[in-house]
């Protein structure tokens, strides 16, 4: 199994936990894709 692994600023990792999903931080949205680590 592969992981994947997001970097969150607390802010964001609070609302992602309240929501359930992410489009990801702003800067993911700004560029049109999720930056993740393997």
């Amino acid at each position: 199994m592969t992981l994947i692994y997001k970097i969150f600023r607390a802010e964001e990792f609070e609302a992602f936990e309240e929501a359930g999903r992410t489009a990801g931080s702003p800067d993911d949205v700004r560029d049109g894709f999720v930056h993740f680590s393997t």
